[in-house]
This record gives C-alpha cells, sequence and structure tokens, in this order.
C-alpha cells in the first residue's frame, strides 16, 4: 500500500512540474512554395562591389643599392636605384642621386620619374655618341668649372664624388619661374614639366591651368640637345650658330635612331616642330658674312635663328662631306685653340675669332664651302 502511495505522489510532482514551467509561444514554421517567382537571384559581381573612389598617386618604391643609414636630410648623397619597369615610379621626397656608367642623375625633391629613366638616359647617352663620333671623355677635366648650382641657390651634392661622370641635374621649378634647361662643358641642367610631381604642377598656376604645357609622354628632346651639348663642348669650343644647330641636329638623329626602342623618343621627334628658314635670306654671296655675324644680336633665352641656320648647316655637310663632319670639325677647332667664355657655353665673339672659324671650315671642305652652302640652302 506504501508503495502504491509513494509511486502516485511522485506522478503528482512531476505533472505539477511540467504544467509550472515556463511558457515557450508556439512559432509557425514558415511554407517554402518552390517556384521560382520566390526565388532571389544571387548579385553580380558590379552590383555587390562598391563604387570605388579616386585614389591618390602613390610611386612604386624603388631598391636602394648602399646603406643610406645616417646620410643628413639636407643632402644630396642618398642613393637610389630605378626599378627598370616603365609602369612604375618613383617620387623624390628629398635630394638624392643615381648612379649609371657614364653619369650621375642629380635630383632635386619633388621629382617624378618613371621606373625605366635611366635605362632610357643610357641608350640616348650612347645614341649620342654614336651620331656625333664623339665620346663624353670620361677623362675630362675642365679648368676653372665646377658643378655647383648656384643659378637655383644650393649644391647639396657638393661632397659628392663624379668619377669622371657627366654630373646631370634635374630640378623643379617650383616658384613657376620658366626656368629653363641648359649645358655647359661640365655638367647639364634639366627643367622638365613632364618630371615635375603632380603636386608642385598643380600648386602653381601657371602650369596647372595650361594643360596642354605638359606632354602625355616624357620629352626627351630638350634632354637630348642640352647632352649634346656637354658632349661636342668637351672637344671644343665652336661658335653660336654651330653650338646650337649641332646640338639640335644630332638630338633629332639620336632620337630617330631610337625611336623603336620607346615611344617616348619617337613622339620627341615626332612633334618636334622644325624650322628651315631664316629671317636673314641666306645666299651663296652672303652666308660667309652671316655665319661670322654668328646673330650675335640675340638672345640666348629665344629661339633664335642660330638653331635653325646650324641645323641647316650640318645638314648640309653631313650629305655633302659625311657623318664624320662635325668629329672632323671639332678636331680641327679644338687644334686652333679658341678660348672659351668664361661661364658661357660658346666661345669668346670677336669679328678675329669668328673669321677663324669660317678659315676651319674652309680648310677642312674647301674655299668654297659656303657659297656651295648658299646654293644648296636656297633649293631648300
Amino acid at each position: 500500500m506504501r508503495r502504491r502511495i509513494l509511486c502516485i505522489t511522485i506522478l503528482l510532482v512531476a505533472l505539477c512540474a511540467v504544467a509550472c514551467g515556463p511558457k515557450r509561444e508556439a512559432t509557425e514554421e514558415p511554407t517554402v512554395t518552390p517556384t521560382t517567382a520566390a526565388v532571389t537571384a544571387t548579385p553580380t559581381v558590379e552590383e555587390s562591389t562598391p563604387t570605388p573612389t579616386e585614389v591618390p598617386f602613390t610611386p612604386t618604391p624603388t631598391e636602394e643599392v648602399i646603406n643610406n643609414d645616417g646620410v643628413p636630410e639636407d643632402s644630396g648623397c642618398f642613393r637610389i636605384k630605378l626599378s627598370g619597369n616603365k609602369e612604375d615610379h618613383f617620387l623624390t621626397t628629398r635630394f638624392c642621386y643615381i648612379e649609371s656608367e657614364k653619369y650621375f642623375l642629380l635630383l632635386d625633391k619633388d621629382v617624378d620619374l618613371p621606373g625605366d629613366f635611366t635605362q632610357q638616359m643610357d641608350l640616348l647617352i650612347d645614341a649620342l655618341e654614336e651620331v656625333t663620333g664623339l665620346s663624353y671623355v670620361p677623362d675630362y677635366k675642365p679648368d676653372g668649372m665646377d658643378c655647383s648650382t648656384v643659378r637655383f641657390g644650393y649644391n647639396p651634392w657638393r661632397d659628392m664624388d663624379y668619377k669622371d661622370k657627366i654630373p646631370i641635374y634635374i630640378f623643379i621649378d617650383r616658384e613657376g619661374q620658366n626656368l629653363i634647361s641648359y649645358a655647359t662643358n661640365m655638367h647639364a641642367v634639366f627643367i622638365s614639366d613632364e618630371l615635375t610631381s603632380e603636386e608642385v604642377w598643380n600648386s602653381i598656376p601657371l602650369f596647372r591651368d595650361n594643360p596642354n604645357r605638359r606632354m602625355s609622354y616624357i620629352d626627351y628632346f630638350p634632354i637630348a640637345h642640352e647632352l649634346a651639348h656637354t658632349i661636342t663642348l668637351r672637344h671644343g669650343w665652336y661658335t653660336k650658330i654651330m653650338t646650337e644647330g649641332s646640338a639640335d641636329y644630332f638630338a633629332e638623329k639620336a632620337l630617330k635612331s631610337l625611336s623603336d626602342k620607346s615611344t617616348d623618343f619617337a613622339k620627341s621627334v615626332e612633334n618636334r616642330l622644325f624650322f628651315t628658314t631664316v629671317r636673314d635670306k641666306i645666299t651663296a654671296q652672303n652666308a660667309e658674312k652671316i655665319f661670322i655675324a654668328d646673330y650675335l644680336n640675340l638672345s640666348h633665352a629665344e629661339r633664335g635663328d642660330e638653331y635653325t641656320l646650324g641645323r641647316m648647316i650640318c645638314i648640309y655637310l653631313a650629305e655633302t662631306y659625311g657623318d664624320s663632319f662635325f668629329k672632323d670639325y671639332a678636331k680641327a677647332v679644338s687644334e686652333e685653340g679658341f678660348p672659351m667664355e668664361a661661364g658661357g657655353i660658346w666661345f669668346n665673339y670677336s669679328e678675329a675669332n669668328a673669321i677663324r672659324q669660317a678659315e676651319v671650315f674652309k680648310s677642312l671642305f674647301g674655299d668654297d664651302v659656303f657659297t656651295k652652302f648658299g646654293e644648296w640652302y636656297q633649293k631648300q
């Protein structure tokens, strides 16, 4: 009896616990209707990818080839090496340099270089040596000249050892002064619109508001022109006509020889406007007289007739006497010993010196060289 009463009691307690437990609200299981109307399509990549925002230009860093630890911030002795890939860029944030076989690139701040720039420069200098028939003269030691950049107010590379290589400066016209490139027998200086960083370019209204000023490619013609100066001037001193005319002539010829190596080289010469006439009427009777006058009244800052006339003389001499004409001319000028204009790129002008230059021409190419040039020029 007791066992039966105990079992009944346990059963009653259990039933009470179930009845007093937490309530559960009933949920209705969703009914899935297998129809295509109820199926949601998976979003495409375009729909699921957020709209891209414009990302600021970030140059691809290059390899540092030496330990630059401890190099002062204001020193130009920070050495870099470009990647070699045209698509890469190196944006300089301090003074630095790149060393190649025949030159040093001395870089200002805010220079934007493509990764293959040194390779292009190597090709260009080799081509200029080829077309001129002249070496850049690695053991060249000019008297009374150095690599200072006094014109720009500083020289962070003053302690550099150039190892008899050409110093090539690349500066930024950060004040918008329309600075121009130039060269001497010792070094070359470039101010390139295309190598100026976007930040600096857009900060200068003169540049930013003239979109056609900056090419969509690197214009190597001014670079080739100035390097032609440095190479030829290491072999002699010439009249203004022959200095500027030969630089244009050899820059064009070198770039044409490299046009299949780079679209930049090809476009640099294709888009160059070359003149064939000058304001003076060149004839067989006055060609020598104008050569001697040497356009002394023209400012170097203006693109004067000396460029055009000198280039036309070079074309004539190459067609008539062969590609070695300038090499022969430079050798004769060097042997004649023309004086250098201090701090400049032309010999000291005087009528006597100009006449001596004309006599060098005659000794090389014949007494009637100017008469024949005038006749040839009239037919162009």
